[in-house]
């Protein structure tokens, strides 16, 4: 499960997964994501365009992220989940916690309402 920094600036930071987010690709991850992502209390997108398959281990991952951004003032935006991806975040109401964009430009004017 690959992490890459993508954007870091005063006003958001991008990361990108990719793979699977199950319970191995989580373990790889976590603890690295949760720094990039909710270690500055700024906004955050995290694109997902590239993440194949998510099990509840990834989508809790998301979930600590968003409510820890959300306790500083911040908002955290998924970006062009996969359908698959998109059903699971749907089913587990994860999309009320934190909304959708399917490009950047509607990521950050969702970060901006």
């Amino acid at each position: 499960m690959p992490l890459a920094l993508v954007h870091q600036d005063d006003e958001f930071t991008q990361v990108a997964l990719s793979g699977q987010l199950d319970t191995q690709g989580v373990c790889d991850v976590e603890a690295e994501f949760h720094q990039m992502v909710a270690g500055r209390p700024r906004n955050a997108v995290v694109d997902l365009s590239d993440v194949e398959f998510v099990m509840s281990a990834g989508l809790n991952m998301i979930t600590r992220a968003a409510a820890d951004l959300k306790h500083h003032g911040a908002k955290l935006v998924l970006l062009s989940p996969r359908p698959l991806v998109r059903k699971a975040i749907h089913n587990v109401a994860l999309d009320k916690l934190t909304p959708l964009a399917e490009n950047l430009e509607e990521a950050l004017r969702l970060l901006r309402e």
